[in-house]
């Protein structure tokens, strides 16, 4: 990977029941460092243990590869904060030819997790830890609703 960059906008108007949602937009920069394409199933998870015993899923979920809109299919997988034995995925078809940055972006609503007025994103910075190799930077923004 070749870098990430991921603008959290903290939603001034939640639903009812909710202690707090964010919308999130990802854009991942993707680099194939062989020298054949690759074709794979890339995988996204949409759920993670919150440390409550609950796995909330993230919604609203659109992915984008190099521009175009791309269906999804949901799968099981591992929880990304290893305190459940699955959770639920999605994964969707993308190539990428040698040499190429292809970028992948992500788009979803997540909500937040803890007991008010203590809440937190844990989504956020766990998913990215089971990434083989390096990401060549990581940048976050985190825009509130209010000054």
């Amino acid at each position: 990977m070749v870098s990430e960059t991921v603008i959290l906008e903290v939603l001034a108007d939640t639903p009812e029941n909710s202690l707090g949602q964010v919308k999130v937009s990802a854009t991942f920069i993707m680099r194939n460092l062989g020298d054949v394409a690759e074709q794979m199933a890339v995988r996204f998870p949409v759920g993670a243990s919150e440390g409550w015993g609950n796995t909330p899923e993230i919604t609203e979920m659109s992915i984008s590869v190099d521009g175009k809109t791309v269906p999804t299919r949901a799968i099981s997988g591992e929880d990304p904060n290893g305190m459940s034995d699955a959770v639920p995925w999605i994964e969707f078809d993308a190539s990428f030819p040698p040499g190429v940055d292809v970028p992948i972006q992500a788009s979803y609503v997540l909500e937040a997790a803890g007991d008010l007025p203590f809440v937190w994103f844990t989504y956020i910075f766990s998913t990215g830890a089971g990434w083989k190799g390096t990401i060549g930077s990581a940048v976050l923004f985190v825009r509130f609703p209010y000054e």
